[in-house]
């Protein structure tokens, strides 16, 4: 797999950087308590952001959660917002979430970037707002992509899928762009998702598929098949959803925006400037 570039322009070069777990140095400058905690609450527990919240220009807030060891509390980002939606991105201690929701809805994750023990960094964003079209991104510990996976999972709201453990029956995914010379098989990628179906490809030709999404202006046609063999007779069930092409470019840009806060860590992040 070739070095990330962030997509079509060159990385900032404080991704570069190994990312600092220095405490932070923030201060909460008010709170956002959640259910049943009473206005006075404080925090028991501040979480140290992964990276310095502010990067999108949002007002900053500490949200309180009662967990069993006491009120925990953590920074997240209000973005601007219009007439019809909402932004927030929430900043913890080994990983960023950022959410997107209708106004008078709830909000639904759309990108997460995450840091594990081992330092590697797992980045997705559902290209589908919340219903199950995944783009996964996967770094080692030096920041140089690893892998990357296309996932379609259709439980979260993308298709209404039959049961396919019948051994008469297989299904996939296709996927369709004007820009490709041919559609896109997603198989299905057993046991990647405990207890969901799964469909899905990774490695080089995900990566030529990310590429082709990112640099397209059509909408991105999602095909679900399911064949049945009875008796010699073979049919096909079949369902259609379309995500319109402004997502494409807005989203996987906005997930590049959060894997560089969680690449280059606390300090270095104080210099991102998003908006």
């Amino acid at each position: 797999m070739k070095p990330y570039i962030y997509i079509m322009t060159a990385l900032m070069g404080t991704m570069l950087a190994q990312a600092s777990y220095a405490q932070s140095d923030l201060t909460c400058p008010n709170y956002t308590r959640s259910d049943g905690i009473p206005e006075t609450t404080l925090p028991d527990t501040l979480e140290p952001p992964i990276a310095h919240p502010g990067a999108f220009g949002g007002a900053i807030t500490c949200v309180l959660l009662a967990t069993e060891a006491g009120t925990l509390g953590y920074f997240s980002e209000v973005l601007p917002t219009s007439d019809t939606y909402y932004r927030y991105v929430n900043y913890r201690h080994n990983r960023i979430e950022s959410y997107f929701g209708a106004t008078g809805e709830s909000a639904e994750l759309v990108a997460t970037c995450e840091r594990d023990v081992t330092e590697e960094i797992y980045c997705e964003t559902d290209i589908f707002i919340g219903k199950g079209f995944k783009i996964l991104r996967v770094f080692g510990a030096d920041l140089e992509l690893q892998n990357v996976f296309i996932l379609a999972i259709p439980s979260m709201g993308l298709f209404n899928v039959p049961d396919t453990s019948d051994p008469i029956m297989r299904s996939e995914v296709i996927l369709s762009l004007p820009e490709l010379p041919q559609p896109v098989t997603l198989p299905i990628l057993n046991d990647f998702i405990e207890g969901q179906i799964t469909y899905g490809i990774y490695g080089q030709s995900a990566y030529n598929f990310m590429v082709a999404l990112y640099g397209s202006n059509s909408p991105l046609e999602i095909e679900l098949n399911v064949y049945r063999t009875s008796e010699d007779q073979q049919s096909t069930y079949s369902q259609q959803q379309t995500i319109l092409a402004g997502n494409h470019k807005l989203l996987i840009n906005h997930l590049g925006e959060i894997e560089q806060l969680v690449g280059a860590g606390y300090e270095a992040s104080k210099a991102f400037n998003f908006h």
